[in-house]
């Protein structure tokens, strides 16, 4: 059995374990030991969604999503960094230098969710993204957000944007790690750099066109309560 400790992020209240003490505060997660892989490799899903309103709770989820690698294949037997840790700010350090250590599939270490339903139609699992990983991401994003509205400060007229961290399983299943406010939106990779251009696109449509009832431009932010 594999577990492993993160300091945790206190930030608009999205996890709640910390006092006003200064001391430093961990949890402890169970880790995933049989995850789902690509050509051997470990991988997250980057998730956004967006909140308009806590009372009532208005969400919006972002129909695209990014994966991001690790960039050595996976195995049990060794912990580095490179092999466990997903996210681009760890995975960034080893795709310098000379001696990179970017994927030979994935530019950059990313692929767009689109390119990831290829893999899983190319494999004849297709069914899995549209039955069980785009639905639970669905429901756990869902889920946590009503579990926390009543603790949150319900500011009328503006809004905010999430970044969800998923894993999904050996058997599709997706398992949410971590949500992060004021997720970054640079254009590390040439994935990022549509992606992250496009959500900031939508997110204005959504907040400016639809509060003035325009409908001349479609969003990707589809409403999810």
């Amino acid at each position: 059995k594999q577990w492993y400790q993160r300091r945790v992020a206190i930030t608009a209240g999205i996890i709640k374990l910390a006092d006003s003490s200064k001391e430093e505060k961990w949890v402890i997660q169970k880790y995933i030991e049989h995850p789902l892989l690509v050509h051997n490799t470990k991988f997250d899903i980057r998730q956004w969604f967006m909140v308009t309103d806590w009372n009532p709770l208005t969400l919006y989820f972002y129909q695209d999503s990014y994966l991001r690698f690790g960039s050595r294949p996976f195995t049990l037997d060794d912990f580095d960094p490179s092999i466990h840790l997903c996210n681009n700010s760890i995975q960034k350090k080893f795709l310098s230098g000379q001696g990179k250590n970017e994927t030979s599939f994935a530019k950059g270490n990313m692929w767009t969710s689109a390119a990831f339903k290829k893999h899983l139609d190319k494999h004849g699992n297709l069914d899995k993204w549209d039955d069980l990983i785009y639905p639970g991401m669905k429901k756990a994003i869902q889920r946590v957000m009503m579990t926390i509205q009543d603790i949150i400060e319900d500011r009328k007229n503006s809004f905010e944007l999430y970044g969800a961290d998923f894993m999904v399983d050996s058997n599709y299943s997706p398992w949410l790690i971590e949500i992060n406010c004021s997720p970054a939106m640079g254009g590390t990779t040439k994935v990022t750099e549509r992606l992250c251009s496009e959500v900031l696109d939508d997110c204005i449509k959504v907040i400016i066109d639809k509060k003035e009832k325009s409908t001349d431009r479609d969003s990707a932010l589809i409403p999810l309560l």
